[in-house]
């Protein structure tokens, strides 16, 4: 107050212990804390030291030097600001902010470390007057151009974050950079700025901060070792700012070799084996730590033999209507020309023909405005999918969000040159009064009197087929609506919406996104499908969608929408025994599709398959290739319990084996212990019984 004398309550050289004179300079910044005996004074000066004030009587103080080795001088000569405990930071203009340690004191030397550094890459060089609140957790600056910022300090491993900033009215020259900067109790700071005044700020908050909370935890990840790129992804909400460590294996991930380590995001990148494993993030604010649950990365070997051979590209781009617009959804082989058909509607809807040995484009098909109408309503595009009976008749469909007598439409064409007219040859719905999505899949079979036509619903477990109606020329305006059931439980719901093909006899494929790969035999007499057999994702994976199977050779293509795109082939010569992966290979280009759409056609030894965004790959197959199984051995064989064994062999995954026995090696013949199983990973296990009647018992694995 006004009438308070002041008294001297140090004299002499801040930095004692050191030879005089000590050539420093002092007191460009000091800090002060605490009250009575417990008051302590921070001085700071332009070498790698500064000195400690303390009082035993809250009257008289002494200095003690406090050195930091490893910091260059200057560093602590303008900004300096007492934080918790033992703590202070630290900052000058062109130097780190440092937050130093000085818990070893004694009565001759005094050490201070380093525990946390902020480079002016992280925390602004010319921030400079400092001052830091332990209670707020907040740090406030001056900097050089006379603007004061406050920056969240909660969390000590992470840079400092910028909250919000204000300015001096004035902009007059401070040659010496020198001022102060106090904080008062939580919400106000005071800020002098030589030769510009004092600002005097309030700090807002809105209200009590809330700790955080996951809304969206990560996700299980399949990528392909070497091919892929994965992301990690977590949502949380409270009172920012928010931090995130991710771990893997519950081991901190180091942001040094991985700088998405601290993101809301992980990116893994160049995918090896040794990445596999349980993820998960830690989410912090200054109020608390939430963990997420764990996500499972899954590394795959891919694939690729000499099964399929990639005979030519077109890339989204590398033609006028292949772009990444989402418009190009229908592919398929005539038959009776060779030619591959390209349903696009980039620009405008048209069907391009193309060569199939070469890609190369030969002309333009008719599609007649006034006979192929515009979309509008529930009819969301004129034109979708396509495909070709044996006869050569080109069937192309429009695609509806909700099914009625006058929405959906298939066009067909007598042959697929570009002088032929279109006509109408199917107006109505195809889920006979069910309101449904049609038009995303299309499968044709036969020709002339015994054409079909397969297609998949949008929702629901049903498929409906069309046929040529009795005058052998037009399609039946009545189609046959399936109702597909498993052992006499409805299937789920869209499980044949973008993956369907016929398959033999009464027989169809489906698979959708998602969705089990299902074979089902149906009676369009008793209007019904039972689902004969249905493979796991560990057998076809969940992201393998627009299905082709060619009957005659047993095999089933898919494309799979994963990271990265690629064509799936598969033996299904014994169904009991589970599709068998045969070959993989990669789109060269990873657009991104999200409405998973496609199609894949074979044309005797050749497949097609188009990826929406991501253009045409087509591949030539050879039928006499045969796999060279990888080298594999029974690697333990346990007793489980009671009488049960488990017997452990190294596989390729995607491999078939089988497990077999014999009580003496003399005897002729090994008996199959259990089922075929197809190997999802590098070594497979299978577990069986045994007899302890038996004195001996030996074990064998066989691929077929």
């Amino acid at each position: 107050d006004p009438t308070t004398s002041p008294t001297l309550a140090f004299s002499g050289d801040p930095g004692q212990f050191l030879p005089n004179p000590t050539n420093a300079r002092w007191a460009d910044q000091i800090a002060i804390r605490g009250s009575g005996v417990n008051t302590e004074l921070l001085i700071g000066s332009d070498k790698n030291f500064v000195s400690l004030l303390k009082t035993t009587n809250g009257t008289d103080f002494t200095a003690q030097r406090i050195d930091v080795a490893s910091l260059a001088n200057g560093n602590m000569k303008f900004g300096l600001s007492f934080y918790t405990n033992n703590t202070f930071f630290a900052k000058s203009t062109g130097f780190p902010l440092v937050l130093v340690n000085y818990s070893s004191l004694t009565s001759t030397t005094a050490v201070g470390t380093v525990i946390a550094s902020n480079s002016t890459a992280v925390f602004p060089s010319a921030n400079h007057i400092i001052s830091a609140n332990p209670v707020s957790k907040q740090l406030a600056s001056i900097d050089t151009s006379r603007v004061i910022k406050l920056y969240d300090i909660s969390d000590l491993s992470v840079a400092p974050i910028f909250l919000s900033q204000t300015n001096f009215s004035t902009a007059n020259a401070n040659a010496n950079v020198t001022g102060a900067q106090v904080f008062g109790g939580t919400n106000r700071v005071f800020s002098l700025y030589s030769n510009n005044g004092i600002v005097a700020s309030e700090i807002l908050f809105s209200a009590a901060p809330v700790g955080p909370a996951i809304v969206t935890q990560p996700t299980d990840v399949t990528a392909y070792q070497t091919f892929s790129a994965v992301t990690f992804t977590v949502s949380a909400t409270g009172t920012a700012p928010l931090r995130y460590f991710w771990m893997k294996d519950n081991v901190d991930i180091s942001p040094a070799s991985n700088p998405t380590a601290t993101n809301s995001s992980l990116i893994l990148s160049n995918i090896t084996s040794e990445m596999a494993g349980v993820y998960s993030v830690r989410v912090s604010n200054s109020v608390a730590v939430v963990t997420s649950t764990n996500a499972t990365l899954t590394v795959r070997t891919f694939n690729n033999t000499a099964q399929m051979t990639n005979i030519w590209n077109l890339l989204p781009g590398s033609r006028s209507y292949l772009a990444t617009d989402n418009n190009q959804r229908g592919l398929a082989v005539n038959p009776a020309t060779s030619n591959l058909l390209l349903v696009s509607r980039t620009t405008s809807s048209n069907i391009i023909v193309l060569d199939s040995a070469t890609g190369a484009e030969k002309y333009f098909m008719d599609v007649d405005p006034t006979v192929i109408t515009p979309s509008g309503g529930s009819v969301t595009f004129n034109l979708n999918k396509i495909g070709v009976a044996d006869d050569g008749k080109v069937y192309a469909a429009n695609l509806v969000t909700a099914g009625n007598a006058n929405s959906f439409r298939i066009y067909s064409w007598d042959n697929d040159s570009s002088n032929t007219p279109p006509v109408l040859a199917f107006l109505g719905d195809p889920g006979s009064g069910s309101n449904l999505r049609w038009g995303d899949v299309m499968a044709v079979r036969g020709s002339g009197a015994t054409t079909e036509i397969l297609l998949g619903a949008g929702s629901g477990n049903t498929v409906s087929i069309i046929k040529m109606s009795g005058d052998n020329v037009t399609l039946d305006q009545t189609p046959q609506v399936i109702t597909v059931s498993d052992d006499g439980t409805p299937v789920p719901s869209a499980f044949a919406q973008l993956g369907l093909a016929f398959g033999v006899g009464n027989t169809f494929w489906a698979k959708n996104s998602g969705f089990a790969l299902r074979e089902v035999a149906y009676d369009t007499v008793a209007a019904t499908g039972e689902v004969t057999h249905s493979y796991s994702f560990s057998s076809v994976p969940s992201a393998v969608t627009s299905i082709a199977v060619q009957t005659n050779l047993n095999f089933l293509a898919g494309l799979a929408i994963e990271n990265p795109d690629n064509v799936q082939l598969y033996s299904i010569a014994d169904l009991e025994t589970g599709p068998v992966l045969r070959d993989q290979e990669l789109f060269s280009v990873k657009n991104a599709n999200g409405n998973l759409t496609g199609q894949a056609c074979f044309a005797g030894t050749r497949l097609f398959v188009l990826d929406s965004n991501n253009g045409i790959k087509a591949f030539d197959i050879d039928t006499n290739f045969v796999a060279n199984a990888a080298p594999y051995s029974i690697t333990s064989i346990s007793v489980q319990g009671g009488n049960s064994l488990q017997v452990t062999w190294t596989s390729e995954i995607g491999r078939v084996y089988q497990l077999q026995s014999k009580e003496l090696l003399t005897d002729l013949t090994w008996t199959n212990v259990g089922s075929p199983i197809t190997a999802t990973e590098t070594t497979t296990s299978t577990s069986t019984s045994f007899s302890e009647t038996t004195p001996t018992q030996f074990y064998r694995v066989q691929t077929p």
